[in-house]
């Protein structure tokens, strides 16, 4: 799983840690592959990575925080890549 979340500052993403409740780090932690051993979640906690990110994923969920989701469009797509 990746999360980019809309804000980085140390006490959000302290909070998204916490209510995860798997194992994960932040992308700025990782420093090689070995770093992410034993990790099924990663953190984006730096601006501008995000277009790059998708091509990694199967399912992506673009929109805003869960409080908010009846005010904000909400968009689901399903990635394909020729093989």
């Amino acid at each position: 799983m990746v999360i980019a979340p809309h804000e980085i500052h140390e006490e959000h993403l302290a909070a998204i840690e916490k209510a995860l409740e798997r194992p994960c780090k932040r992308l700025s932690a990782v420093r090689s592959a070995e770093d992410l051993k034993g990790v099924d979640c990663l953190i984006i906690d730096c601006f501008g990575l995000l277009s790059s990110i998708y091509r990694y994923g199967e399912i992506a969920y673009v929109g805003r925080c869960v409080k908010k989701l009846l005010t904000h469009r909400l968009f689901y797509f399903k990635m394909e890549y020729p093989s």
